[in-house]
């Protein structure tokens, strides 16, 4: 019917109409999927619905289509490890006494609720000036996706209620619009990170921070992020000497350290280094990273 109505709007065309009507549909299955980066010995699932071939699938996909490009232009982004490396491997006058930080969106698929998640892309098409009949188009989409997304687990049929699926093409556009909105209404405008934040960069839920101040005013950052959306919390993890993020550590070269004064701060300064990662060796060889769950 959706589908029919855009046809009939001329916002898509008959070859796009096809493509976008499965009328021999499996039934999505939803799975669970071992994270062994997080605990190799006893790894936390992540459930995963298997849309390939679903009724929605070619939907998702038109929509990862229209709102991939928004998520390029956005001020954290970074798509994938060489991304990250190629933005942080010629950094320097790093402060001494910086702390490296990580924080994870925890479970951020399923906790954006379906009316603020539509929200967010509508403002984000209306910021952009896209027309408005291509608007209406793609929140009837996401609509479609989002509130009839449904899939057997077992021998139970499920509708999802909040959030998107993992395994939907779309979800990581969609998610990471939603996080672009977050740091602009909580992070990039919160005084305390104006005044620490060094650089911020953020793979869809996972964020990597060089925080120039202590301890006492990360924590103070991280409780006020914490409690603005009930249905939103992160995970932070920080260290002086290293962190991983994605599948790279990065370390802080001590070494290094005392080669020059940081010409802001009048402290002594040292480039950032990065390992590969290794699901065998996660954690750094001292003490091992302070991890704080809400």
């Amino acid at each position: 019917m959706i589908v029919g109505k855009h046809l009939q709007l001329r916002t898509i065309d008959n070859k796009t109409k096809t493509y976008l009507t499965n009328y021999q549909p499996v039934t999505p299955v939803m799975y669970i999927l071992p994270k062994i980066h997080k605990n190799l010995q006893n790894p936390p699932g992540c459930p995963m619905v298997a849309l390939t071939d679903s009724i929605l699938n070619p939907l998702s996909i038109f929509l990862d289509k229209l709102l991939t490009p928004y998520t390029r232009v956005t001020k954290s982004f970074i798509l994938d490890t060489g991304d990250f490396l190629g933005k942080i491997r010629n950094m320097s006058n790093i402060p001494c006494d910086s702390l490296l930080c990580t924080l994870d969106v925890n479970s951020l698929y399923t906790s954006i609720t379906h009316d603020m998640g539509i929200e967010v892309v509508s403002l984000t098409l209306s910021e952009a000036n896209v027309d408005k009949d291509s608007q209406e188009l793609c929140i009837d989409f996401l609509n479609l996706v989002l509130r009839e997304n449904f899939f057997m687990f077992e021998d139970d049929f499920l509708m999802q209620t909040c959030g998107t699926a993992m395994g939907s093409n779309m979800a990581p556009a969609y998610a990471n619009l939603y996080m672009d909105r977050f740091e602009q209404d909580f992070i990039y405008s919160n005084p305390i990170f104006q005044q620490y934040a060094l650089t911020c960069y953020r793979c869809i839920d996972y964020i990597f921070c060089i925080w120039q101040g202590d301890q006492t005013s990360l924590l103070e950052f991280y409780n006020t992020i914490n409690n603005v959306i009930s249905e939103l919390s992160f995970t932070l993890v920080h260290h002086k000497d290293e962190v991983s993020f994605l599948d790279t550590k990065i370390v802080n070269d001590i070494n290094d350290c005392g080669k020059g004064p940081s010409p802001e701060k009048g402290r002594q300064s040292y480039p950032i280094i990065e390992k590969e990662g290794n699901l065998l060796d996660l954690y750094p060889r001292h003490s091992p990273p302070k991890e704080i769950e809400p």
